[in-house]
């Protein structure tokens, strides 16, 4: 049964609070738990957890980097997304993107991080190469509630 979950919701999609990510050239599907602020390793091919891991507090969208070596989580309590080795499981960066982020997504070339925070609606890009914010962009709503 986890196979098919964890194919169906790399596919498909879940809703929260299950989100995956697949790893390249492994049968590894990462899950992460809202609820439990952890991260669950499942053997998609045999359909086994093989392993689990603290992740941050209240993890939401995951994604993995172009070259699928690297995981990306927005950690929306700790207002960081967390970037993490697949291959060796360590943490590399823990990058402060802004208020509550909960989406993102990343270049095709993997160099800028483009971070919806909801809790001011402001989209944040970050440029992974420097490791600093390249710009803000407010949206209406929250450019109205400023004033």
């Amino acid at each position: 049964m986890w196979r098919e979950l964890a194919i169906f919701c790399v596919l498909v999609g879940c809703a929260a609070p299950l989100r995956t990510a697949l790893a390249k050239d492994t049968h590894k599907v990462f899950v992460s738990s809202e609820k439990d602020n952890a991260l669950t390793i499942v053997d998609a091919a045999r359909g086994e957890v093989t392993g689990s891991a603290p992740l941050c507090r209240r993890p939401r969208h995951m994604q993995l980097s172009p070259d699928r070596t690297q995981l990306f989580v927005a950690c929306s309590d700790d207002h960081r997304v967390l970037v993490r080795d697949i291959a060796t499981g360590k943490d590399l960066h823990r990058l402060a993107v802004g208020e509550d982020p909960e989406m993102f997504d990343l270049s095709p070339d993997g160099r800028m991080l483009y971070v919806s925070n909801e809790e001011d609606a402001v989209l944040t890009a970050f440029d992974l190469a420097t490791k600093k914010k390249a710009f803000e962009v407010r949206s209406a709503a929250s450019r109205k509630a400023s004033r």
